[in-house]
């Protein structure tokens, strides 16, 4: 017989975590996806969204996720809650997704190009500029030496 729902251990060495994020600070850039060795965290991406998920059961309790974070917004706390063990992943984050404003193709999330135009300052630069094409358009326009190209009309934002 299984323990009921709602219970939540904190004492000892539990090894599980509860693994919180700030969405405000949060850039949605996945790195933390990309370091979690168990796929506890996972990236799902649809045609206009891109999630961040975190399964309970998976969690090792590493703290490579929070330590790799360049946001600082993830908080892990030791925390086993038994209600969770069986349930499908609960989403972290959630945003839409940028496009590049020539081809169309994803570059990542919305969040993450605003986040990155506030640390590079005004965002009317040649570098901020930038943030809105995909690798191959930057390499495009490097190649030809030429100014950003004009969006490709119908590209969705």
């Amino acid at each position: 017989m299984g323990s009921p729902p709602g219970i939540t251990v904190t004492a000892g060495k539990v090894p599980f975590w509860r693994l919180e994020l700030d969405g405000s600070r949060c850039s949605g850039c996945g790195l933390c996806v990309i370091e979690c060795p168990t796929e506890a965290l996972t990236l799902s991406s649809g045609d206009e969204s891109s999630r961040i998920l975190f399964r309970h059961d998976l969690c090792v309790a590493c703290g490579r996720c929070e330590g790799i974070c360049p946001e600082k917004c993830l908080k892990l706390e030791r925390v086993l809650e038994v209600d969770r063990l069986q349930n499908s992943a609960v989403v972290l984050f959630e945003d839409n997704l940028a496009r590049c404003r020539c081809c169309g193709n994803i570059i990542g999330s919305q969040a993450m190009v605003r986040q990155l135009r506030l640390k590079l300052g005004d965002g009317k630069g040649s570098v901020a500029s930038q943030l809105e094409l995909c690798p191959e358009c930057k390499i495009e326009q490097f190649s030809l030496g030429s100014d950003i190209p004009e969006p490709v009309t119908g590209v969705k934002e």
